[in-house]
Parts: structure tokens; sequence; C-alpha cells
């Protein structure tokens, strides 16, 4: 049974945080995880380039959600390129040609949705007025998967600062 936070004891219910998985999705591990904490509500999966562009982010994101038996988890794509404009510098030499370690899994059978990743974001925050934090009964947060391109950088706030403010 999952450790129950004061705001829940008592009431015999486990109040789950509401997150938003924000990925290139070389964070498969992180991803399956979180789909399997009960304490965890995953609202979603947003995309952005890194170690495979934009685009095979978001295959990979939906692909991950199937593997996890999550289809339906909605995946929006974020941009394709830094806000500073230009090409991103994409790290293939990471996790392979395809960001999962060139294991070329099938295409996915779901689609991601219309929305850009930033409209999501902003979307699902409104849905829960005052329930950021951790003073709600309900806390809701927007969870950042990081990875590092050198010891003084993330490259998650480097590159792709358009869905980190």
């Amino acid at each position: 049974m999952a450790s129950m936070t004061p705001n829940e004891m008592g009431s015999g219910k486990l109040v789950r945080e509401k997150i938003i998985i924000d990925t290139d999705p070389d964070d498969s591990i992180a991803i399956f995880m979180a789909f399997q904490t009960p304490q965890l509500e995953v609202l979603g999966l947003t995309t952005i380039f890194g170690n495979v562009t934009t685009k095979d982010a978001t295959r990979n994101a939906l692909i991950l959600c199937e593997i996890a038996r999550y289809p339906d988890v909605p995946v929006a794509e974020g941009s394709p390129e830094p806000l500073k404009g230009g090409t991103p510098d994409i790290a293939y030499f990471i996790h392979g040609s395809d960001g999962l370690g060139n294991t070329n899994l099938p295409p996915p059978k779901s689609k991601k949705i219309e929305k850009t990743a930033s409209k999501f974001l902003v979307d699902r925050v409104s849905e829960y007025p005052g329930q950021q934090g951790e003073k709600s009964g309900h806390p809701w947060r927007p969870f950042f998967a990081l990875g590092n391109i050198n010891p003084a950088a993330e490259a998650n706030v480097t590159s792709q600062l358009e869905l980190r403010i």
C-alpha cells in the first residue's frame, strides 16, 4: 500500500499527484515508472527534440505509452527548433538513430493530439486551478525529465526553453 500524506490520512483515500512528463523520450524508464506508481496520475506527455527530432520523440512517446498499456494518455508535440531559432543539435549518438537504442520498433497505432505541447500544458494546468503545490489536497506539477550536455549545462534548459518557462 502506498504511503499517505497528512492531507490523505483519515480519509482512507490515496490522492494521486498529477504530472505531465516532458520528454525527448530517452526517459523510457522514468515514463514506465511513472505509469506504475500509484501516487502519480500521468495527465500526458509532451515531447521535444534532444536525442532525436521532436517528430521522432513524439513517435517514441506514443510507442512507450502503448508498451506501458496506456495508449490513451495524450501525447502533445513540442517545437521542432530551439526558442532562439535555428536547427537543434540532435544527439543521435546517445541512444541511436531511433532514440530507443536502435530497437526499430514498429510505428505506434495511437496518434498525437492536435494541440501543441505548450498549449496542452497551459490547458491542463488551467483544468486544476489552485491545485499546484504541496499545500493542496490534489497537488499538480509538471515533471521535467532531465539530461546533461556537460557538467555546467542541462540540455533541456539550455536548448528547450519554450517548455521550461
